[in-house]
C-alpha cells in the first residue's frame, strides 16, 4: 500500500505519520508513507501507484482544494482524506470526491475512525486495477473501466469508459496479467471485458456501446463458455 501525505507543517506531518503506522501496526498491514510539504512539488511528482492521500487544505503555493481538483485530473480512484482546520474546507471536498475529512487538532479515536474506512476501501478494490505502462508513465486502471484491449503486435490498446491508454505487450503476456479478470479473448487481436458484452452474433461481440468485435471460430467456443460461467455467477 502506498500512502501520502501533504502538509506543510513538520509537527503536523509527524502526528500524521505515527497514527497512520501505529493504525497499520495494530491491523498487521504495512505501507509506504511519503510526505510532500506541498502540493506543486506533489503533483509534479505524483505517478498513480498512490492509494491513500491525506490533504492538508491551508498550503502555501496551493491550497488543498486546488490540489484536489487537480489530482482528479490524474487519478480519478485515489482516495483522498483531507485534513483541515476549517469545516467549509470539508464541505468543498464533496467536489472532488472526497472520501472523508479530519478536523483538527487531531485526535486517535477520530482518526483511527476514519482511517479505517479508508482502508476497508482499498481491501473492497485493490485487486480491481491494472497498471499499465504507457510511455514513461504508469497509469492506473480500474478493471471495470476497461471495456476492451486490441493487440497489433507488440502494440496493446486499452479501450477505456475514460479513453484509449497506449501500452506495450503481446498478447500472451496480457492473458496471463488478465487472467484472474473477466477480460477474455474473442480474437487473435481482441480480449473483451465480459461485462460490457451486449450480445453475440455468429461471427461477432457486441459490447453495450455499439462496438462490434470479431469473433473468430477457433475462439468461439471458450469464449461462449467463460460468458456463461460469468452470467450464472
Amino acid at each position: 500500500m502506498n500512502i501520502v501525505i501533504v502538509e506543510d507543517n513538520a509537527a503536523a506531518a509527524a502526528q500524521l505519520k505515527e497514527m497512520t503506522e501505529r493504525t497499520l501496526s495494530e491491523n498487521g498491514l504495512t505501507a509506504e508513507i511519503a510526505r510532500y510539504e506541498n502540493g506543486v512539488m506533489f503533483l509534479h511528482e505524483y505517478d498513480s501507484r498512490s492509494d491513500i492521500v491525506f490533504l492538508d487544505c491551508d498550503m502555501p503555493m496551493m491550497d488543498g482544494i486546488s490540489v484536489a481538483k487537480r489530482l482528479r485530473e490524474k487519478d480519478k480512484n485515489v482516495i483522498i482524506i483531507f485534513v483541515t482546520n476549517l469545516m467549509q474546507y470539508a464541505v468543498d471536498g464533496y467536489e472532488v470526491d472526497a472520501l472523508d475529512y479530519i478536523l483538527k487538532p487531531l485526535t486517535y479515536e477520530v482518526f483511527v475512525r476514519k482511517f479505517a474506512r479508508a482502508l476497508r476501501k482499498v481491501g473492497n478494490r485493490r485487486e480491481r486495477f491494472l497498471s499499465v505502462k504507457s510511455g514513461r508513465s504508469v497509469v492506473k486502471v480500474g478493471v471495470e473501466d476497461v471495456c476492451y484491449i486490441e493487440i497489433r503486435g507488440h502494440n496493446a490498446t486499452y479501450h477505456t469508459v475514460g479513453g484509449e491508454i497506449e501500452s506495450r505487450g503481446t498478447l500472451t503476456q496480457l492473458e496471463d496479467k488478465l487472467s484472474e479478470f473477466d477480460i477474455v479473448r474473442c480474437a487473435s487481436c481482441y480480449m473483451v471485458n465480459l461485462m460490457y458484452v451486449k450480445k453475440v452474433e455468429s461471427d461477432a461481440v457486441i459490447l453495450t456501446d455499439g462496438v462490434s468485435l470479431a469473433l473468430t471460430r477457433t475462439k468461439k467456443k471458450d469464449f461462449m463458455n467463460k460468458l456463461a460461467a460469468y452470467l450464472n455467477r
